[in-house]
């Protein structure tokens, strides 16, 4: 009897699948090739390839881990990060897209970090819920581009897939501006970072949903330019609020 026989498999990963129907034993990758015909998956292929190596799991055909395409009848071809995962002497992905075939890599790589191993069997699942978000307020405090670009792996590795970065407030306005470079705070995500953050997201299909709040909570802005500020009604300026009946103020917020 192996070591691994003696061992009753344990599925360990975050989130936890729908289903896992586990046969018994392990696969434990050695010299490992992933591939795909599917373009639309190519780009999963050779993440997780570059991620198995950075693991000090090497490149060749001892093991094969294959991305595919479900078949018409399979049900997790009808949702966008559906996925299941057949594991036995090689292993087999099926996903109708590149969502779902990251989400399923992230399973096997799971498995990987905490047992060096991943269980045989079969594993299905597709989300509970469409949107997973994370809110990142730095508006009032400061958050590094750096720091932002190493936090967006870590919340794709877990499922997250909308990020909403909250960039205005009235403790500070955190994103270089083209037309209004004055009311942009000294600690600030320059544009050229905010790109890279954008694209970084993206490939992590992840959601970047930016978030500037007004026409309140623009103290910061406001006071920068206060000919813009709303007049309470006894005619003394609100600090932190923007003046909308006003289409001077109107076309600052738009291009701000």
């Amino acid at each position: 009897m192996t070591a691994d026989a003696e061992i009753s498999p344990r599925w360990l990963a975050i989130p936890q699948p729908q289903l896992a129907a586990l046969t018994g034993g392990f696969w434990r990758p050695n010299a490992v090739r992933v591939v795909t015909d599917e373009p639309s998956l190519r780009a999963e292929a050779l993440r997780l390839e570059r991620e198995l190596a950075e693991r000090g799991v090497p490149g060749g055909d001892r093991q094969i881990v294959r991305l595919r395409r479900p078949a018409e009848t399979e049900a997790e071809g009808d949702v966008v990060e559906a996925f299941s995962i057949d594991v036995d002497d090689d292993i087999e992905v099926r996903a109708s897209t590149p969502e779902g075939a990251f989400r399923a890599t992230r399973q096997v790589l799971h498995n990987l970090r905490a047992q060096g191993a991943v269980p045989r069997g079969r594993v299905r699942s597709a989300p509970a819920v469409p949107e997973r978000g994370f809110h990142l307020d730095a508006a009032r405090k400061h958050f590094a581009a750096a720091w932002i670009l190493e936090l967006l792996p870590v919340l794709a590795d877990v499922g997250i897939n909308s990020f909403q970065w909250h960039l205005s407030e009235n403790e500070g306005f955190r994103i270089g501006s083209d037309s209004f470079a004055e009311v942009v705070s000294p600690l600030h995500v320059s544009r050229a970072e905010a790109r890279k953050i954008a694209d970084a997201a993206a490939d992590l299909h992840i959601d970047l949903v930016p978030s500037l709040d007004m026409p309140g909570h623009l103290g910061h802005v406001l006071a920068s330019r206060p000919e813009l500020r709303l007049a309470a009604s006894d005619g003394r300026p609100i600090d932190h609020a923007l003046d909308i009946t006003r289409d001077d103020a109107v076309a600052f917020a738009h291009i701000c």
